[in-house]
């Protein structure tokens, strides 16, 4: 599954951020959904004025903070990207960026206002600023400077965002199709090599290197496919081999053992009895029909898989 490193280092989402950075002159971030992360994608001189000034103090960073957090949760819950009014009076957009339900991250725009700032307005969010060690002629200057969009261009910019993360969305969905079809043909392959080589000894790094992966990928993924493990699935096809030598000739239980890749005649009787309930002699002499011995439900055994 994308993680939160894997999207913001993905082109598409970089050129689309900096484009909405550059035709919008908006700050456009990135962050993820434990609030940790943040990538920006703006130089810091773009920052609006008036938010520059209110997180220069430690109680008004964490005001920041907050607001933000309250903005993306809103976004989180509808699922949806969300138009956030922050208690300093502008606003932002929050977009969440899911992967199969999964909220991962956020990507942000905003710090604009859509109506015109004037002193009334500015007066109606003074509560805001108790406590705050910020002159009040410079914040009243910083607001009545801070940028004005449409709301019909801020909605446009919701459909934008609204794009890049149903693309994420629809980008993991192919890369785990792709994932899955490369996958089967690992088995596939795997299979291929221990059909061809299970009269020799097979080792599991000689496998893993054959199909291009991890020794420990391939037995996780093996054991997923199949349900049985590689050691398990080579002893079941050799076992599956003995017998039908068993049935059809007189071979010396030896020979049989070298044949199926058993380089231990005590191991291969021991292996034997174990999977099927009776030693490879009484297998050759028994009278019951061969096509009914089944291997032992311990080993989960799914014949139409050999």
């Amino acid at each position: 599954m994308l993680s939160f490193d894997d999207i913001i280092n993905l082109k598409i989402v970089n050129d689309f951020a900096y484009a909405c950075h550059r035709l919008t002159g908006l700050w456009i971030s990135i962050g993820d959904s434990e609030f940790m992360k943040l990538k920006l994608f703006y130089d810091l001189e773009y920052m609006n004025k008036y938010c520059k000034l209110i997180r220069s103090t430690v109680q008004g960073l964490n005001l920041c903070l907050q607001s933000d957090k309250e903005g993306c949760k809103q976004a989180f819950a509808k699922n949806l990207p969300h138009i956030h009014q922050c208690k300093a009076g502008l606003i932002d957009i929050f977009a969440p960026i899911t992967v199969y339900d999964k909220m991962v991250g956020y990507i942000s725009a905003g710090q604009i206002l859509t109506e015109k700032p004037t002193e009334k307005s500015f007066s109606k969010i003074s509560s805001f600023y108790k406590g705050l060690n910020i002159n009040m002629s410079e914040r009243k200057k910083a607001y009545l400077d801070t940028p004005v969009i449409s709301e019909a261009k801020l909605n446009e910019l919701v459909t934008l965002f609204t794009l890049l993360i149903n693309y994420i969305a629809e980008m993991e969905t192919k890369m785990l199709f792709l994932n899955k079809t490369k996958d089967n043909d690992v088995i596939c392959k795997t299979k291929g090599y221990i059909l061809h080589n299970y009269m020799e000894p097979i080792h599991l790094n000689e496998i893993a290197k054959f199909v291009a992966i991890s020794p420990e990928y391939l037995c996780r993924l093996f054991k997923k496919a199949t349900g049985n493990t590689i050691t398990e699935y080579i002893n079941i096809l050799r076992m599956e081999n003995a017998k039908k030598i068993l049935k059809s000739s007189d071979v010396k239980i030896s020979g049989v053992a070298m044949e199926t890749g058993f380089k231990s005649v005590s191991y291969f009787n021991r292996m034997f009895k174990r999977m099927l309930g009776i030693s490879p002699r009484e297998f050759r002499k028994t009278s019951i029909n061969l096509d009914k011995i089944k291997l032992s439900k311990k080993f989960n055994i799914k014949s139409k898989s050999i």
